[in-house]
């Protein structure tokens, strides 16, 4: 329970920064910000945490 609801959380601060951060703050390259790019770090940790949540869930384990 508590994996996935860290994994929903993640996933909505990822898709927050990308979408509302697009536009703001320092640039990494000429192509791209800081705060999409570390929306894109946060929804691949949501991804990882989904998939330890679904892998425990398929196991049986609590």
């Amino acid at each position: 329970m508590t994996v996935t609801l860290l994994a929903t959380c993640t996933g909505l601060m990822g898709v927050m920064l990308m979408v509302f951060g697009s536009g703001r703050g320092p640039r990494v390259s000429q192509q791209l910000e800081l705060y999409p790019l570390i929306g894109y770090h946060f929804l691949a940790v949501s991804a990882i945490l989904m998939l330890r949540a679904l892998y425990t869930a398929m196991r049986g384990g609590s």
